[in-house]
């Protein structure tokens, strides 16, 4: 599992408006309980979402991976918040 993390960091670099990549990367952190990281490359990812609806012709496809960063990092926030939570009680 360890060998996919410098592909997986290569796809996002070099695929900047393929935000499916930063979806994968970000997953593969999330699994691996590096939330921080995880939040850090969904929202690069969400950084590129301009860009991509108007280079990429499958907006659809774009708005649903936009969606997907979107939802990834909700997660992550609910996760800190609840976390948070329970260690002020």
């Amino acid at each position: 599992m360890e060998k996919a993390e410098p592909y997986l960091v290569k796809g996002a670099e070099y695929g900047a408006y393929a935000l499916e990549r930063y979806v994968d990367l970000g997953k593969f952190y999330l699994h691996q309980q590096r939330f921080e990281d995880a939040e850090r490359v969904f929202l690069a990812g969400l950084g590129f979402r301009d860009a991509a609806l108007k280079a990429l012709p499958d907006k659809d496809s774009v708005k649903k991976q936009i969606a997907e960063l979107n939802l990834l990092l909700a997660r992550i926030y609910d996760n800190r918040e609840n976390a948070n939570c329970l260690s002020i009680t």
